[in-house]
């Protein structure tokens, strides 16, 4: 169940709030769907979050990430499998995003789905319950969207993978339905 929330667009140095809000959003651990490709320095800010988060083992399913991104040709297959394997479970959908001059290197939290590939004209379904998006280039700039530093883009994915970290870690907390699996695993060994 997502509980209402004001959307936040913020620079990078209030991550700590978002991962507050985002924490607060959900009951249960979301599936997470990092969107995008690997091919584009713009569009990289999903996989590299996604691989940043399978390397930090965050306790819940996270599809796309470098090596398997979720792009226009993968994205209709994760489709399915949210329907069959994972009905009912909120999902988290982050992505990078074309935004305003002023905005460009902000996190964007909406409580709710984005439309993936809908700046370069793809037409997918509205995707996610909740959704964190960089502001990685402007309207003016994405024809030059190669030429975004992989740097910035870098460190935005890094500090995001960070903060869904730190709230997936609070909603096992606060949930009495699930566990994180370390803490499974602590008490089993010291028993």
């Amino acid at each position: 169940m997502i509980q209402p929330t004001n959307n936040l667009t913020l620079p990078k140095a209030f991550a700590p709030i978002i991962s507050y809000k985002l924490g607060n959003m959900f009951e249960s651990p979301p599936i997470i769907l990092c969107l995008g490709s690997d091919k584009h320095t713009a569009d990289c800010f999903g996989p590299l979050v996604g691989h940043n988060l399978k390397t930090m083992g965050v306790p819940t399913f996270v599809y796309g990430c470098l090596k398997t991104p979720l792009n226009s040709t993968t994205l209709p297959v994760i489709y399915k499998l949210l329907e069959t394997q994972h009905k009912d479970v909120p999902v988290l959908a982050i992505d990078s995003m074309i935004g305003k001059v002023d905005d460009v290197g902000k996190l964007k939290l909406l409580n709710g789905g984005i439309y993936p590939g809908s700046g370069i004209g793809k037409d997918f379904p509205i995707t996610g319950n909740v959704s964190l998006t960089a502001i990685i280039t402007d309207h003016k700039s994405f024809s030059e969207r190669q030429l975004v530093p992989l740097g910035k883009v870098y460190s935005l994915a890094n500090i995001s993978a960070k903060l869904v970290y730190n709230a997936i870690m609070q909603i096992y907390k606060k949930s009495t339905k699930t566990k994180p699996l370390d803490n499974y695993m602590t008490k089993m060994i010291n028993r």
